[in-house]
Formats: C-alpha cells, sequence, structure tokens
C-alpha cells in the first residue's frame, strides 16, 4: 500500500510488478523476495544498519 501511493499506482499494479520480478528470478514467494533483496543490500535490517 505504501509503494502503490507513493508511486501514485494501484495496489494491484505494485502486485503484478513484484510477481514478474519473482517469476524472472525464480523466487516463489515474499519471504525469498526479501531475502534475495537483503542479500544484494537492496534493503537493510535494523541489524545491518
Amino acid at each position: 500500500k505504501q509503494i502503490a501511493g507513493e508511486l501514485s499506482i494501484s495496489i494491484k499494479t505494485v502486485e503484478k510488478h513484484r510477481q514478474h520480478v519473482m517469476n524472472k528470478l525464480h523466487i516463489h514467494d515474499v519471504a525469498g523476495l526479501t531475502r534475495y533483496a537483503i542479500a544484494k543490500g537492496i534493503i537493510e535490517t535494523s541489524a545491518s544498519a
């Protein structure tokens, strides 16, 4: 919801883009996508900040 609001797009559009990214990376769930983003330095956890 936050991303959709910041970009002024619908939640469904955000979900569709996320699904396309997950398909390209062969990641099957949001937890896996989160682990990938942390490992690549795309997002930080409070422990690594």
